[in-house]
């Protein structure tokens, strides 16, 4: 959208540091706005004036960041107009207007004293120190952004970049709805039950071990298998691990064939973390996972952990196993904890701690999951 001008509001109040100028950007009459989501309407106000009225109403609203005017009629979004859509009305007097933030920056404030930003339309005092609006967070940039939804392209480094009027958490990267919910019309509604249709498996209660069944579209009971692994390799930011060859070259994961004992670091010397990513035949709910060590008590996994991406950025969950020193053992089955994070994956990075500084050697470890 191409706006077709502009307005410049300065309200003269002499302060050190705060900002309370505003740069908005008109749209053409016979425009309006959809908002990522409907509760980012601020509010609606009646027998306003004019379009400027409207846009000094959002003006004075750090959280309204876009309005629309029609008639006598003023609605506030704190949507930016860049996150929602503007579109083509047959409303020939309804306009958008939006404020621009190309021209803000915040870096210089945020996180100081209040007397750094107050009074200020960009930052508010909250617990003593400047920081961004409501339903908006930090960008590390100078930039306070609007808090993301489920379906934002944008990834989130903690929680308070998510919705958090919807309660939506950040995990692995991306803004996610409470257990027990999946995001489905702009909103989290609740999972399903067994027996209830669904079109895919994060509709059903994957925290009780639910999914969508493949072949009649309803929420089924998992079925527990064994996960086949197709690959396994090591991801290229983890290459400074040494390997070990065999008569079929470097082995990085033929352990989980049961046929070839998979080593790591066979020279020794390394105190660092062995990791191997692998890939599985299709996407599971992760369950469990069962480990079986030489027994030595020197060259076996003291702690494996399980992330579901490449980068060993998201922990799925860790597991840790005591000295075997009488030969080769199967530990009992490790459960998933899924009550909290409910995990589907088609691929996991193996993390593995070792007992010593000497080579890690890995005889199996299997996974155990229902098909997603």
């Amino acid at each position: 959208m191409i706006y077709t001008s502009s307005i410049f509001l300065l309200i003269h109040i002499h302060v050190l540091y705060g900002d309370l100028t505003s740069y908005i950007d008109f749209a053409s009459y016979g425009t309006d706005f959809i908002p990522a989501n409907k509760i980012e309407l601020r509010g609606t106000h009646l027998s306003v004036a004019s379009a400027f009225d409207c846009a000094l109403l959002c003006h004075q609203d750090p959280q309204c960041r876009t309005f629309v005017f029609d008639l006598s009629i003023c609605q506030l979004y704190e949507g930016s107009s860049n996150t929602g859509s503007i579109i083509v009305t047959n409303s020939s007097s309804r306009m958008v207007g939006a404020i621009n933030y190309s021209k803000i920056n915040v870096a210089a404030a945020y996180n100081q004293s209040c007397n750094h930003c107050y009074p200020d339309r960009y930052l508010v005092c909250r617990n003593n120190t400047c920081q961004c609006p409501l339903d908006t967070f930090y960008d590390n940039e100078g930039n306070c952004m609007n808090q993301l939804f489920v379906d934002s392209t944008l990834s989130c480094e903690n929680d308070n970049w998510c919705e958090q009027d919807m309660n939506l958490t950040c995990q692995c990267g991306k803004c996610q709805c409470p257990v027990g919910t999946f995001w489905m019309n702009k909103t989290c509604v609740p999972q399903f039950y067994a027996g209830k249709y669904c079109n895919t498996s994060d509709q059903c209660r994957n925290d009780l071990n639910l999914v969508c069944s493949r072949k009649n579209k309803t929420c089924i009971p998992m079925t527990i298998v064994k996960m086949p692994v197709m690959t396994g390799t090591l991801p290229s930011k983890f290459s400074y691990v040494d390997m070990s060859f065999n008569s079929t070259g470097e082995e990085w994961w033929r352990g989980f064939d049961s046929d070839i004992t998979t080593k790591w670091n066979r020279y020794g010397g390394f105190n660092v973390l062995d990791y191997i990513l692998v890939t599985f035949n299709d996407t599971y709910l992760l369950n469990s996972l069962q480990l079986t060590v030489g027994g030595d008590a020197t060259h076996d996994p003291k702690t494996i952990g399980i992330y579901i991406d490449e980068n060993g950025t998201c922990l799925a969950q860790s597991f840790s196993f005591p000295a075997i020193s009488n030969g080769s053992f199967t530990f009992s089955v490790s459960i998933f904890n899924t009550t909290m994070k409910p995990l589907a994956t088609k691929q996991v990075l193996i993390s593995i701690e070792r007992w010593s500084i000497f080579q890690t050697w890995l005889y199996e470890l299997t996974f155990f999951g229902g098909l997603y």
